[in-house]
């Protein structure tokens, strides 16, 4: 009678088999961990470092947060009634990848024999539905890309009135609201640099006011919020007037007017994930 013994087994065969099986889960989990970077994990940590920030830190604070910044120019303010003297501001922008745009307006103080560069005020602007980070308020909150403008209370409790800035291209949208301590004052608007920068503003005079009462009530209702200025201690009149990015200075960071990579080179820094903003 024959010996039925059990199949041959190839131990060769085996091992590359495991290879193959170790090498595409390592791929398949580099893939997924670079696509977590990107998205969901990139905007945690963009809103534990943005939680972090507070109006009167130090620049060199900011920077260690979030690196140099792309963007800096001067601004010019005035202080004084009677003799305006100028108060020299400097804003910087940082573009946070696809997810957001971080500004600050800076102010060098004396500090014994040198300067301290101190932020008076950031803004922080989503460019993406991924990210939506909350502003707490007074008994509620601010989720930016999802809540109504009209959410936030009537335009006329704030301290400074609604107002609109009109340019050739670009258009903005901003209103005061005062809510005490430990909040204090926030600007809340819509800025065409960000996500979701609808509807068209309606009619406006020279001043940047609504024609009518109507048709801001119909625009505060329609526009979501983008974009919101937290602010220190300071005079209104060094407020800016839009309250996010300026469109024309980060519009050419949009993927249209760059160099399109090859798909090779997309699916590598997919691969690779984020390093960096």
């Amino acid at each position: 009678m024959k010996d039925q013994s059990d199949p041959a087994f190839s131990s060769t065969l085996n091992v590359w088999t495991l290879a193959t099986l170790f090498v595409a889960t390592v791929t398949l989990a580099t893939i997924l961990v670079g696509w977590w970077r990107a998205s969901v994990g990139k905007s945690r940590h963009v809103k534990r470092r943005l939680r972090r920030l507070a109006p009167n830190v130090r620049h060199e604070y900011v920077k260690e947060l979030f690196g140099e910044p792309a963007w800096e120019r001067p601004e010019t303010r005035t202080r004084g009634n009677q003799e305006r003297v100028p108060v020299h501001l400097t804003v910087r922008t940082w573009p946070l990848g696809g997810l957001a745009y971080l500004v600050t307006w800076s102010r060098q103080e004396s500090e014994n024999e040198g300067f301290k560069d101190t932020v008076l005020m950031y803004s922080v602007t989503t460019r993406s539905r991924l990210f939506r980070p909350r502003f707490r308020i007074t008994g509620s909150s601010v989720r930016l890309g999802a809540t109504r403008v009209a959410a936030l209370g009537e335009a006329g409790s704030s301290r400074r009135a609604a107002s609109f800035s009109l340019s050739a291209d670009y258009f903005g949208y901003a209103e005061e609201h005062h809510y005490g301590a430990p909040i204090g004052d926030r600007l809340f608007g819509v800025c065409a640099a960000g996500y979701r920068a609808t509807p068209s503003p309606p009619e406006i005079d020279d001043e940047g006011n609504a024609v009518s009462s109507e048709a801001l009530t119909s625009y505060r209702h329609t526009a979501v919020v983008n974009s919101v200025m937290v602010i220190g201690t300071l005079p209104a009149a060094w407020l800016p007037k839009d309250v996010g990015a300026d469109p024309q200075e980060v519009y050419r960071l949009d993927p249209g007017y760059q160099a399109l990579s090859s798909v090779w080179q997309r699916l590598r820094r997919t691969s690779k994930g984020l390093q960096g903003w």
